[in-house]
């Protein structure tokens, strides 16, 4: 009996050193795993401009301009802010915790270390990943890197998020929350005129319509009510709402096809529209919106109340459904 207490005596004391053997120890260097930041000189607010270059060696670079992200080669038109926001709000958070390999990173489809790796036999591409650089407004490299798309998951289903690694490094991230980046211009546009012009139809206090110059339609929204519109061309009368909303709408759903020109020019046909929308908000603002047949089954649109009055196109079939919707409006009066 008294040699079991001295044994589990001396266990206890063996057990007491070496707790204190451990906390005595110095603590190890961090080591990959850790919450260090991977771009620790990227602050989201000081970046300007974004530059893309894809291995074929497309190019695409946006720039803030004011509040809005444009594209400084397609006449400044606005870019499209989702991949930008989730770009400049999870790239600062990436850190050692999602390192995910070191290497060269072929196996991912990265190019060799420096670049998206044009070199090669001719003809050749070594890789369809693309450098990204973030600048800040004076012109100060504050994250730079190798972008690809995250492989598909082991159990099926489609790839989440992307894999980067940074200049001069040889660590992969994966950042599943950042899309990969398309090196063309077309794939960054604004695509919904609502959003180019930061106006919801839906919201305007009065509208008025010309149709080939003769005016159509000229109504407001009721002060008292709200939701109630009053007609005073083509006769005074209270608007069917179902009627108006769905003009309203369809309007705010308009979509751009393709970005013609920076500006009007005679050969678009603006200076005898077929279709203008005037709508007026609460703020005083307008939203003028000018349309012309174009080609291969297109309308033209312009606006003077856009940041630039650039030329757009969109498909004749949603014009068509504009037209439609006016004439049920218009029908709610006879």
């Amino acid at each position: 009996m008294r040699l079991r207490r001295t044994n589990i005596a001396l266990a206890i004391a063996v057990a007491l050193l070496v707790a204190a053997e451990f906390a005595l120890r110095p603590a190890p260097p961090l080591a990959r795993g850790t919450g260090e930041r991977v771009f620790p000189a990227l602050i989201a607010s000081d970046v300007r401009t974004i530059r893309i270059r894809g291995a074929g060696g497309d190019t695409v670079e946006l720039e803030l301009a004011g509040k809005r992200w444009t594209l400084p080669a397609q006449h400044g038109f606005p870019a499209t802010p989702h991949v930008v926001e989730a770009l400049l709000t999870h790239l600062p958070r990436t850190a050692d915790a999602d390192h995910i390999a070191s290497g060269s990173g072929a196996d991912f489809g990265f190019p060799p270390s420096g670049g998206t790796g044009e070199a090669g036999r001719a003809g050749e591409t070594v890789s369809d990943a693309v450098d990204v650089e973030l600048r800040d407004g004076d012109g100060n490299v504050v994250a730079a890197f190798a972008q690809v798309s995250a492989p598909a998951p082991a159990g099926g289903g489609a790839p989440l998020g992307s894999l980067v690694r940074a200049q001069g490094s040889a660590h992969i991230h994966r950042t599943a929350l950042i899309a990969p980046l398309i090196p063309r211009a077309t794939a960054w546009l604004e695509l919904s005129l609502a959003n180019v012009a930061q106006r919801d139809p839906r919201d305007a206090l009065a509208l008025d319509v010309q149709a080939g110059g003769n005016a159509a339609l000229s109504a407001v929204r009721d002060g008292d009510a709200g939701s109630r519109w009053i007609a005073t061309v083509p006769r005074e009368k209270e608007l069917g709402r179902i009627a108006i909303d769905k003009l309203l709408a369809i309007l705010g759903r308009l979509y751009l096809a393709e970005l013609e020109a920076g500006e009007p020019a005679p050969e678009h046909g603006f200076e005898a529209p077929a279709l203008e929308f005037n709508l007026r908000f609460a703020d005083e603002r307008t939203l003028r919106l000018l349309f012309a047949k174009g080609p291969d089954d297109t309308y033209r649109v312009t606006s003077p109340d856009w940041a630039r009055p650039w030329v757009v196109r969109v498909p004749a079939r949603s014009v068509g459904e504009a037209v439609a919707a006016l004439d049920g409006v218009l029908a709610t009066l006879r």
